[in-house]
């Protein structure tokens, strides 16, 4: 008989946990010193991906196919593929022997283009910040003038250093991240104590070799996408709730909820919303407004499951780019500016998206550069906008 081995995986991440180890030594060779010019990192990446490309094709290990099935494609690649099917613009995908791959083929006017994931004009908007450092972006922000909070990266040696300077200095409440990664993946928010600190920086060392500890803010969060520097597009994260109806428990709501085919597992390639999770933060906020998951929430009242509005905790999606103020959406575009980049997601929080973020405490959290645009384009509520389209736009304008 043959064991089946069995394969732990990351809560958080729902990857393997030896994947955190990969996670690691690509942080630490990122701060080697040869990798600290502006978009030489990713220069590297694309000129390595694209010898790589053309060996495993001679090899026969991989071929270009412009019969694209979009279901097996990332959802955000599939928005722009779409897009680009629909205006005739010939689009092929890299497949290997498990299916297609994140690498594509372009063709305008007459000339061939190579991308990951999403075109970004790299070969002619060379990004002038990093974007997946969290404590370089931060730096760069900064001396650009925009919104961040206060906050200082550690290594994994300097937890009592970090403690220090949160007790000392900072002040809580705080947040501690990873350094890099990307979907709040490790990340704690609202941490009010020493203890609740120390597993806090445990947690982001799970993935990272060095945290991030800022000053935490309260508000809502918001991801906006900026295509060239002029199409925004906003949406905010909400946490995982229910509506109460006055009939049904908060366990059988969140089941029919869960059960809804618009809502996948994470890592899904066709999902944007994802299952809630069920947990002890979820006993916790029940058990302080006096509920558990049998109780039957009055019509009309909003039952909170989760105290972050993470993706993967099952949180929605509402866009709300006719609510952005305009000293907001041109915030956004500024940074888009600034970092010189083609697309770029920015996470903000603040408590109210319609008011001027002069007005108002509020901080620019990271920024994505291949950020998901199917946020955008399939919400859990809002009017959708389809970024493919202007991406599309943004190609015939840089791609010659």
């Amino acid at each position: 008989m043959i064991r089946e081995k069995k394969i732990h995986l990351c809560p958080d991440c729902n990857e393997p946990k030896r994947q955190h180890i990969h996670t690691w030594l690509e942080e630490l060779f990122s701060h080697a010193p040869h990798w600290n010019i502006p978009g030489l990192e990713r220069f590297a990446d694309w000129w390595f991906s694209a010898v790589l490309e053309r060996l495993f094709v001679r090899l026969g290990l991989a071929r270009w196919n412009d019969h694209i099935a979009l279901e097996q494609l990332q959802l955000r690649s599939a928005c722009f593929v779409e897009e680009a099917q629909k205006r005739n613009v010939p689009v092929a995908v890299l497949e290997g022997p498990n299916g297609p791959t994140n690498h594509f083929r372009i063709a305008v006017n007459g000339r061939q283009f190579r991308f990951d994931g999403l075109p970004l004009a790299e070969h002619v908007l060379a990004p002038t910040i990093s974007l997946t450092d969290k404590a370089r972006t931060r730096a760069a922000l900064k001396n650009g003038g925009f919104p961040i909070a206060n906050g200082i990266v550690f290594w994994f040696w300097q937890k009592s250093a970090a403690r220090r300077y949160v007790e000392h200095k900072l002040g809580f409440p705080v947040v501690v991240k990873p350094r890099n990664g990307f979907l709040c993946r490790h990340v704690t928010t609202n941490i009010h104590t020493v203890a609740e600190l120390a597993a806090a920086i445990d947690y982001a060392l799970e993935y990272s070799p060095s945290f991030l500890v800022e000053r935490y803010i309260r508000g809502n969060v918001y991801r906006a996408t900026v295509v060239d520097a002029q199409t925004v597009a906003c949406v905010q994260y909400v946490a995982a709730h229910v509506l109460g109806n006055g009939v049904q428990s908060v366990r059988t709501l969140v089941k029919e909820k869960n059960d809804s085919p618009e809502r996948g597992v994470p890592p899904s390639k066709r999902h944007v919303v994802y299952k809630i999770v069920v947990n002890a933060m979820t006993e916790r906020l029940l058990r302080e407004h006096g509920k558990t998951l049998d109780s039957i929430p009055p019509l009309g009242q909003r039952v909170w499951l989760q105290r972050d509005p993470f993706q993967a905790l099952g949180g929605n999606i509402v866009e709300v780019t006719e609510s952005v103020h305009p000293e907001n959406a041109e915030l956004f575009r500024s940074v888009a500016r600034y970092a010189h980049v083609g697309i770029v997601g920015i996470d903000l929080i603040c408590e109210n998206i319609g008011v001027s973020w002069r007005n108002q405490q509020c901080a620019i959290l990271e920024l994505s550069d291949i950020p998901c645009i199917e946020l955008h384009q399939f919400p859990s509520s809002g009017t959708p906008r389809n970024l493919g389209a202007a991406i599309l736009n943004m190609v015939y304008k840089y791609y010659r």
